[in-house]
């Protein structure tokens, strides 16, 4: 009987042994899955993020380029309201009052609208 139980013992032993081999193993290879998907997953990542920078780079360029063009249209812009200016003929006071905004300083003093009361008589 001793025998008997010695042997179940052992083989419940042999068992409990081999299934924990054999479970160990289905975690390492679950691991090694897991590990290939992260970094099949990073691979992605880096090519996105290079795709990423690829088009925004791109981008870039585009509204650089966009951005020269709104310059020069913006100048061409400017130097016919100029030359529109040029063309214009003014008077003293609306010559000194352009003078005077080119420079930087107030119109200044308005002349009065009405002359004063005892310029009337």
């Amino acid at each position: 009987m001793r025998l008997l139980a010695a042997a179940v013992a052992a083989a419940g032993l042999a068992g409990f042994v081999a299934a924990w081999q054999w479970q160990g193993a289905r975690w390492e290879a679950a691991d090694g899955r897991r590990a290939a998907a992260d970094a099949e997953a990073a691979r992605l990542a880096r090519r996105g993020m290079d795709e990423a920078a690829g088009r925004h780079e791109a981008e870039r360029a585009r509204l650089a380029a966009q951005r020269r063009v709104i310059t020069r249209e913006v100048e061409r812009v400017i130097t016919v309201e100029a030359a529109a200016a040029a063309a214009v003929c003014l008077g003293p006071d609306g010559l000194r009052l352009v003078a005077e905004a080119a420079a930087g300083g107030g119109a200044g003093q308005p002349a009065p609208a009405v002359p004063p009361a005892s310029a009337a008589r």
